[in-house]
């Protein structure tokens, strides 16, 4: 089985207490978020080709289902059951995905990249963040979640 990295800061961490439940698909609500706060003009779209334009499943420490979407803009979100729960910026650098948030306090996270290859939907990554817990991941489609600026 391929396996892959990718989760969103402090939630991301939570990772190393998940069980080994099945990931399960969750439509979020669209409305919920406004369409109109999606612009990024301006900001520089330098993020990671390998990552962009993904979405990843995971089970929160809470055994929720998760979803991260990974934007070619270099911005991330994290939904599950119809809220927004995360989001803020990514970044591969020294063979490590990190995640900078803007809404939780944490300090960005960050999981191992340098093995990483391409994967197919369905198709699960295993790695470690930087305090070596384990995290799995589950490609799924990416569908985008509009980007709510910090205020």
């Amino acid at each position: 089985m391929k396996q892959l990295i990718i989760a969103p800061a402090a939630a991301a961490l939570a990772l190393a207490a998940c069980g080994e439940a099945e990931p399960s698909v969750e439509a979020l609500d669209e409305t919920a978020i406004p369409e109109s706060e999606t612009d990024l003009a301006g900001e520089a779209k330098d993020a990671d080709p390998r990552f962009a334009d993904t979405a990843w499943e995971w089970q929160s420490a809470e055994a929720t289902i998760v979803t991260t979407n990974l934007d070619a803009a270099g911005t991330y979100r994290t939904a599950g059951a119809g809220e927004l729960l995360d989001q803020g910026r990514w970044k591969v650098k020294e063979d490590r995905l990190c995640f900078d948030s803007e809404l939780l306090d944490d300090e960005p996270g960050c999981f191992l990249a340098k093995k990483f290859h391409q994967l197919d939907i369905g198709e699960t990554w295993e790695t470690e963040n930087d305090d070596g817990e384990t995290a799995r991941f589950t490609r799924v489609v990416y569908q985008p979640i509009a980007f709510i600026p910090a205020s």
